[in-house]
Order: structure tokens, then C-alpha cells, then sequence
């Protein structure tokens, strides 16, 4: 069984070795192709010649107030690195929560509940020195007020190094309250003030897993490497959902309406 005594008290825990890797390998040569498709979508609507040329276009884009507001919602994703709702959804995603250790960790986290994941994950390209693919400092709980209880397992398909970037963790905050209020958005959310916490880095290999609680503070590392970051990540959770999700009992789609009543652990 997995230590998990470092996660309930930090609120994160990188767990190593988790994922085999033909599943990684797998996962990432399915995003590595779909990487080019959502590339050659994005040309559609931007010219470009090379990738330094499209990070060129995406900052004009998003400094201009009316250029941004006129991207279509889909574009918009692209251009800060997230994959479209079709790759999404692809069942290759679901090698991940179908291994048993994301089944112990769920268990571990939240005991006597039945596993449930939203859907759909989230998959991202991260191109290189593209600052707006950037997350700000953020707690999770303010971005998924659909679920009721939920942690995150974040997963890289690369090496994540000082420079390709990755999730910084803001060290004792696992258990602060939720610090935004106004949770207007332009893209992201406001990013959350510095509150003078220690940031950590969180270094790791293709293959390793990442927890995070829905308090722990947490932001982007920037892509300064000439290699695109691939990762995933998945909300599972318990309890009420607006959204659908996927029945890890079953691997079956469920609507919201048809999720049970939630039942409180202690």
C-alpha cells in the first residue's frame, strides 16, 4: 500500500514509478499525433511558418482585447495548449485511471465511496516559451465548484526538468481556504496573490504521478526547453456533479442526473 500520510499532510505528493511505461509511451505518441492535427487546425485560422512564429501570433492575439475576444472558444483552448474535446474523450486516457494503484490511491483518499472520474480529462500540448498556456496560482477548488470532493492526479508524458517546466507547488498550503473570490476569468482565473509560501518545483519522469487536494496552492513552470510538455490530468471524486463522468465500476459514461446522492465520509 502506498504512503499516503506526506499527501494528507501537504495536500500533494509525487508518487514515482507509478504508470508502466507502454501505457505512457502509448498515451504519448497518441498525443504526439494529435498535437499536429490540432497544429494544422490552428493554421486554419493563424498563419504560421514555425512554432517561434505561432508563440509570435498568440501574444499579439492576446494582447489585443477584441482580436481575443473574437477566438472562437475552441481555438482559444488550442492556443493555450489544450487538446480538443474529441482527443479528450479518447479512451486511451482511460489506461490511466484504469490501473489498479490510481484505484488504491482513490480509495485511500476517499474511503467507502464509489470511484468516479470527470470527464472529460484534461490533456495539454505545451509548446515551447508559450506564456499563455501558463496556469496562474490557483487552487482547484475554485475551478471545479461542480464536484463536492475530488482530488487531482496530474500526469507528464516527458521529463519535467528546470526547463520543460511542469506544476509548482506552494510548500503549507494544503489546507488554506479558498482564496478567490471574484472568480471572473479572461482565460484562466485571477491568479491568487503571492502569499509568501516556499515554491517547489515539482520535478519528475514520465511515468511518475502527482497528487493535489483541492486546497493546495499551485501554478504553472514555464516551457523554456525546445521540447513541447505532454500531460494529463484527471479529477476523481465523489458525491453530486453538473458534469458527466465515468463510472470506475463500470468504465460506462454516466449523465449528471443520474448521479446518486452524496454520502459524507469522516
Amino acid at each position: 500500500m502506498i504512503d499516503m500520510s506526506f499527501y494528507h499532510q501537504n495536500g500533494y505528493q509525487i508518487i514515482k514509478k507509478v504508470f508502466p511505461r507502454a501505457i505512457i509511451e502509448k498515451i504519448r505518441q497518441f498525443l504526439e499525433a494529435e498535437k499536429d492535427k490540432s497544429l494544422e487546425l490552428i493554421r486554419k485560422s493563424v498563419d504560421f511558418k514555425s512554432l517561434d512564429d505561432l508563440i509570435s501570433k498568440i501574444s499579439s492575439i492576446f494582447n489585443n482585447e477584441e482580436a481575443f475576444k473574437a477566438l472562437d472558444p475552441n481555438l482559444k483552448n488550442m492556443l493555450c495548449g489544450h487538446f480538443d474535446l474529441e482527443t479528450r474523450l479518447n479512451p486511451i486516457l482511460h489506461s490511466i485511471p484504469k490501473t489498479p494503484i490510481v484505484q488504491e490511491i482513490y480509495h485511500q483518499i476517499l474511503p467507502n465511496q464509489e470511484p468516479r472520474m470527470h470527464l472529460p480529462p484534461t490533456a495539454r500540448f505545451v509548446l515551447p516559451r508559450n506564456i499563455y498556456s501558463a496556469v496562474p496560482a490557483h487552487q482547484d477548488i475554485s475551478y471545479n465548484k461542480h464536484v463536492e470532493d475530488f482530488f487531482v492526479i496530474w500526469v507528464p508524458y516527458c521529463k519535467i526538468d528546470d526547463e520543460c517546466g511542469g506544476v509548482i507547488v506552494h510548500k503549507d498550503t494544503g489546507s488554506l481556504p479558498e482564496q478567490l473570490s471574484n472568480l471572473d476569468r479572461k482565460f484562466w482565473l485571477q491568479g491568487i496573490p503571492d502569499l509568501g509560501y516556499e515554491k517547489i518545483h515539482c520535478k519528475m519522469d514520465a511515468g511518475d504521478a502527482l497528487l493535489l487536494n483541492k486546497w493546495v496552492i499551485h501554478e504553472s513552470a514555464g516551457n523554456t526547453s525546445n521540447r513541447i510538455r505532454y500531460s494529463s490530468d484527471f479529477r476523481f471524486f465523489c458525491g453530486h456533479s453538473s458534469k458527466h463522468y465515468l463510472d470506475m465500476n463500470t468504465w460506462k459514461t454516466v449523465a449528471p442526473s443520474l448521479l446518486p446522492a452524496y454520502t459524507q465520509t469522516t
